[in-house]
């Protein structure tokens, strides 16, 4: 009987992995042209600063005007927001602030300094591309089945853009389009991809960033019945982590808080931050892979109920079981125990994530 470990996932060794850089495009630099009087700010919600740029925005106009003063800060929300149910507006790369006493200007940056020509035939590309694959989502019946097959559909068809992340720059690969069209993205694109079609779909989606084990780092929140997740189908793709025969994974798919701040903070000044406290639908418990507990029977039971596929991946619900579960199986060998539920295997292959609870086991 032969085990072979052929792979940890481990704190340590997620620390050595490459980093994934973001876009800084919701970043302004600020040219402020006032008058000594300094006059006061016209009070507006960052969601009306959304709707005039929704008004205003197109491939041939990058220059929003408002015909009053506004503070730096509703912009910036303002702009948040804008990107948030906007992410096919993918070439605004930055801008800068320009108020007087009576209006104020956001001039966008254009990334790439791509035409006016050739935003328009790319915007179309993408929006075709958008409902190509938001076609196909809506023939699933259940918004947790749509959001599966998206994230499942990014992963499966985008290959991670390592050199983007080197780069130190903003780039096509930081954006929707180079995730859904190119093929190639970081974490940025990934994540901005996702919203395009969750948009596209009705369903409530956004993006959230911070500093992550692996650098700085995007990923998504999504509405599922009412109830937030967050989800990062960056790190749910293996190509992600260098890993070119893994497989696609599941692990951070509608996730707890909990559970994403193992890995990460998120920076403090976004719009927006949900509160996700539930796994009512996290992938390991809707489909029977979550323990609680440790009981080798049942994990032999589990690996009946998936013996077509030859593997089974089981997410612990705490450390110490996770622990128990590990040594137990593998250092104790009950493996065998679990494995005679299946059939007659002499041998098995097994990986573990520390950081996730996560135990994958193919016979």
């Amino acid at each position: 009987m032969k085990i072979i470990k052929n792979l940890i996932v481990s704190a340590v060794c997620v620390v050595s992995l490459c980093g994934c850089a973001i876009r800084t495009d919701i970043v302004p630099e600020y040219n402020l042209a006032t008058s000594q009087a300094e006059p006061e700010y016209t009070e507006i919600s960052a969601e009306s600063v959304c709707e005039i740029v929704e008004e205003q925005i197109s491939p041939e106009n990058s220059e929003i005007c408002f015909d009053m003063r506004i503070d730096s800060d509703t912009i910036k929300n303002g702009v948040a927001v804008f990107k948030n149910k906007n992410p096919d507006f993918f070439w605004l790369n930055g801008y800068t602030i320009v108020t007087d006493s009576k209006s104020t200007k956001i001039k966008f940056n254009i990334l790439n300094n791509y035409s006016v020509e050739e935003l328009k035939v790319m915007h179309d590309t993408l929006k075709q591309k958008t409902e190509e694959v938001s076609a196909v989502a809506q023939g699933f019946e259940s918004d947790y089945e749509k959001i599966l097959f998206v994230h499942d559909y990014i992963v499966n068809n985008t290959d991670y853009d390592f050199a983007g992340a080197e780069s130190g720059a903003n780039g096509i690969w930081g954006t929707a389009y180079g995730c859904l069209v190119n093929g190639h993205a970081i974490c940025q694109g990934y994540s901005e991809a996702f919203l395009e079609i969750m948009n596209s779909l009705g369903i409530e989606c956004g993006v959230c960033a911070g500093d992550s084990d692996r650098g700085r780092h995007a990923w998504n929140y999504v509405n599922l019945n009412g109830v937030y997740y967050w989800l990062d189908v960056t790190w749910d793709d293996p190509e992600s982590d260098e890993n070119e025969d893994g497989k696609l994974e599941h692990k951070y798919f509608l996730i707890n808080d909990e559970m994403l701040l193992r890995t990460r903070q998120l920076d403090e000044n976004q719009y927006f931050i949900p509160v996700c406290s539930s796994l009512n639908d996290n992938y390991y418990v809707r489909n029977n892979c979550y323990m609680e507990y440790y009981d080798v029977d049942e994990i032999g039971t589990k690996m009946l109920e998936c013996s077509e596929n030859h593997e089974i991946s089981i997410m612990f619900g705490s450390d110490d079981v996770y622990e128990t579960a590990v040594y137990s199986l593998f250092e104790g060998e009950d493996i065998w125990t679990a494995l005679s539920y299946v059939g007659d295997y002499s041998e098995i292959r097994y990986s573990n994530d520390e950081v996730m609870n996560v135990v994958t086991i193919s016979f």
